[in-house]
């Protein structure tokens, strides 16, 4: 659609452009008329054509409020006499689940939110003045709004368009994060709502206890999401199915169209850092892990504060971007790091701490779901270093070139 509305410019001369131009041309006519001078007659007469003529030209230029409204009148589809009319089937045209309206936020879900919005705009101004940049503007933003679903933008924006007016305080009825894929078979829309995780403390470790071939653990923290409530299922079936009823009728014929709820990609993730001396490393640990939680937050996570990209995984090298960004981090230490996706695996509570299933096969990803994220502060991750290199047979030991 045209991101702008630009009309002609009718009136490109002012009234000395308008002067200069009739004044030149009096040796063209007359090659007796020598006298320029505004004493001149003939120069007073130019002068006030050129006068009316500016004029003209600014009135040509401009469209009267009655044909802005008439636009308005001819996008909406109907008369001014029809407003009301309209008006009370537009309110009516609502997505519908057997035969009753389908609501989210308490309100039903209109099948044209554009339309309806010019229509009740229209029908409480039609017996008041108002002004053409007014009208203008909501012209513009009904120019501007996407009516059919053809390129994967366009689904993206329709699938926000079909809950923009429900109210932010109705988080699981709104569609915050669209992901359109096309295939030879299907558009495939995968949407998520603002519902999001929160975790809880698993367990901790006392100060001074050592693990193998690492230094001592000064303070460990291991967290597990929430389980989710029935009502996140239910508020999904309502949203997926909205979403699907408004864009069924703006589909190109013979397109077919799977609307799904974004998966949670469950994963283990532990991380261990050096903490600089005079921080405490219980306050750092527990830093880190939100830090982790803040960078795959589905809604102001990942790389661009906007949400975590949806189907995208979560590599080693970001959770060690996310610990070093931590205060109290020691900057000359290594930053151990290790995410695993658990994929298309029955998972029991002897594996992540909580009973589970993973259903999601390998090929389908959403949002990264830590079910284990353990963040420990060691006193040195050198000496873990060394020590796995020794494990699995590396030559830790500097080059004799290097050493000379």
């Amino acid at each position: 659609m045209p991101d702008e509305l630009t009309l002609p410019n009718l009136a490109p001369q002012t009234y000395q452009q308008l002067y200069t131009a009739l004044r030149e041309l009096i040796p063209t006519f007359s090659s007796n008329w020598t006298d320029y001078n505004d004493s001149d007659p003939g120069i007073t007469l130019l002068q006030l054509l050129a006068y009316v003529g500016e004029a003209t030209f600014y009135r040509l230029d401009r469209l009267p409020e009655a044909a802005y409204r008439n636009f308005l009148l001819l996008g909406a589809g109907t008369p001014d006499e029809g407003v009301e009319q309209a008006l009370a089937a537009a309110e009516r045209a609502v997505v519908r689940r057997d035969g009753r309206a389908v609501l989210l936020g308490g309100e039903p879900v209109p099948l044209d939110p554009e339309r309806l919005a010019l229509l009740r705009f229209l029908h409480t101004t039609r017996k008041t003045s108002v002004g053409s940049a007014e009208l203008r503007a909501w012209g513009l933003r009904y120019w501007q709004s996407p009516s059919r679903a053809v390129t994967e933008e366009d689904f993206a924006r329709l699938a926000l368009t079909c809950t923009a007016t429900v109210s932010p305080d109705a988080p699981l009825d709104r569609v915050e994060r669209v992901a359109v894929s096309a295939s030879d078979e299907r558009m495939v829309v995968t949407i998520a709502s603002g519902n999001t995780r929160t975790y809880v403390p698993l367990s901790e470790t006392q100060s001074g206890r050592t693990a193998p071939a690492s230094g001592a653990v000064l303070a460990r923290t291991t967290l597990a999401p929430r389980p989710e409530s029935s009502s996140v299922d239910r508020a999904y079936d309502r949203l997926l199915y909205a979403v699907r009823a408004f864009l069924l009728p703006r589909l190109l014929v013979g397109t077919a169209l799977e609307v799904r709820r974004a998966p949670w990609q469950p994963v283990t993730v532990t991380l261990s850092v050096a903490v600089l001396q005079g921080y405490d490393p219980k306050a750092v640990v527990d830093d880190v892990a939100q830090a982790v939680l803040a960078w795959i937050h589905p809604l102001e996570g990942g790389p661009e504060g906007k949400g975590w990209p949806i189907g995208r995984a979560l590599s080693d090298a970001e959770l060690v971007a996310c610990a070093r960004r931590v205060d109290g981090v020691d900057p000359s230490e290594p930053v151990l790091a290790h995410v695993a996706a658990l994929e298309g695996l029955a998972v029991g509570a002897a594996t992540v701490g909580v009973d589970t299933v993973v259903l999601a096969p390998p090929a389908v990803t959403g949002f990264p779901l830590p079910l284990r994220l353990t963040v420990e502060a060691l006193s040195s991750t050198w000496t873990m270093q060394v020590g796995a290199h020794g494990r699995v047979g590396i030559d830790t030991r500097l080059p004799m070139e290097a050493a000379s």
